[in-house]
């Protein structure tokens, strides 16, 4: 088995905890992926998310908000064995207080399978997720028959220097876990 290590990170997970737990805080996902890659070769971290959602036909906030993610997922893909892979946001009416609901769609089984594949090709030998729910634990029971442990996360304590933006500091432990561990409090979808 290669002594590699992969990252996996639900994109909407890792946002919910930056903008609720640590006042929207931008980091430089380059050295975010080193630290949690730890002493490990890095084989590659993969960033799960969806697009923004764009009515028929999109507003000018939506277009704009588009556009925006697009070059933010065009940027990690530039990134050295950086991999974004792309579900879909399926709406789901509005909340009584008139808010738009989403939910994500695919991101699970996307992570899931990537997990499954690298581990049984024996391509790794320890994995970093970074999501907050639990949709993917077959695959994670998966990568443990195969060999695959969890990496040891690194704590991340404030200050973040080069993780965080703008000079501010913050801890980024909470949206973080083991293999197979799972963070409470989130379930996975996006507002």
């Amino acid at each position: 088995m290669a002594d590699r290590a992969a990252i996996f990170v639900d994109g909407a997970y890792l946002d919910h905890v930056l903008k609720y737990e640590f006042d929207d805080a931008r980091i430089d996902y380059l050295a975010l992926f080193r630290c949690l890659a730890g002493e490990q070769d890095l084989l590659r971290a993969y960033y799960y998310h969806c697009p923004a959602y764009q009515g028929n036909p999109p507003t000018d906030e939506e277009r704009e908000r588009y556009a925006a993610q697009r070059k933010f997922f065009s940027a990690l893909e530039r990134m050295p064995r950086c991999t974004v892979r792309l579900g879909r946001l399926a709406y789901r009416g509005k909340t009584r207080s008139g808010r738009r609901q989403f939910e994500q769609k695919r991101v699970d089984i996307l992570l899931g399978v990537d997990l499954a594949l690298l581990s049984a090709k024996q391509a790794i030998r320890e994995a970093v997720i970074v999501a907050g729910d639990s949709d993917f634990i077959p695959a994670v029971t998966v990568a443990k028959a195969e060999g695959v442990v969890g990496a040891p996360v690194p704590r991340v304590q404030p200050p973040l220097g080069p993780l965080a933006g703008g000079g501010r500091a913050h801890q980024v432990q909470p949206g973080v876990n083991r293999l197979g561990a799972p963070a409470p409090g989130f379930d996975g979808g996006v507002g």
